[in-house]
């Protein structure tokens, strides 16, 4: 009679431990894919939706010298292109401070590359030619403009993909905890119906 009552004390132990450990186990995991999730939307806001507002702005400077170079006279160019480049080298170190993925890392060496020509060219224009801006650094000009802004443009992409990846991943760890706790409702379920069946079964 003691060893039933023993037993079946033992039985009731091993079942509330049981449960323990599930919820414990379920709760470390919600915490792991809360983590994930909580990576992911820091991860889009800093390295994604910042470097798109850089990567807006270093393109807004460039077109203000752009304009500037058509419109305007060769102490008004090299006033905007000395103002524009400061603002530039600021936005360029921000960027060079945020997670990069391998072939970002790879455009914006070619970015830093190719805006370091574009500023060795104007100020070759603006030593050349006291009298004026010629046809010909005008036209070099906007190529070189047009080759950065190429850059810019898949810099601009790869914000865009990187953002939905980041985001999908955090979606799946959503997706995942979310089963997590039906699996544990559903386990709490049966360990609570197989508790009842016990204490029924005693009782008779």
């Amino acid at each position: 009679m003691i060893q039933r009552r023993t037993f079946s004390k033992l039985k009731s132990i091993v079942a509330l431990v049981v449960v323990f450990l599930l919820v414990l186990a379920t709760n470390l995991m919600d915490k792991q894919h809360f983590e994930v999730v909580e990576r992911a939307l820091t991860t889009v806001y800093e390295d994604r939706l910042l470097v798109k507002d850089y990567l807006f702005k270093i393109s807004r400077q460039l077109q203000k010298k752009q304009e500037a170079l058509h419109l305007a006279e060769l102490a008004e160019i090299q006033q905007t292109n000395n103002l524009s480049n400061t603002a530039i080298d600021s936005l360029i170190g921000k960027f060079a401070s945020t997670a990069m993925v391998a072939h970002e890392e790879s455009y914006f060496e070619r970015l830093k590359r190719e805006l370091a020509v574009l500023e060795k060219y104007e100020s070759e224009l603006l030593v050349s030619d006291n009298q004026g801006v010629s046809s010909e650094y005008i036209r070099q000009l906007d190529e070189q403009h047009l080759e950065v802004n190429e850059i810019l443009d898949v810099l601009f992409e790869i914000q865009i993909k990187e953002g939905k990846r980041q985001i999908d991943y955090s979606n799946q760890a959503i997706d995942r905890s979310n089963l997590m706790t039906k699996l544990e409702i559903g386990a709490l379920i049966a360990i609570g119906l197989v508790i009842q069946i016990i204490l029924l079964y005693r009782s008779k």
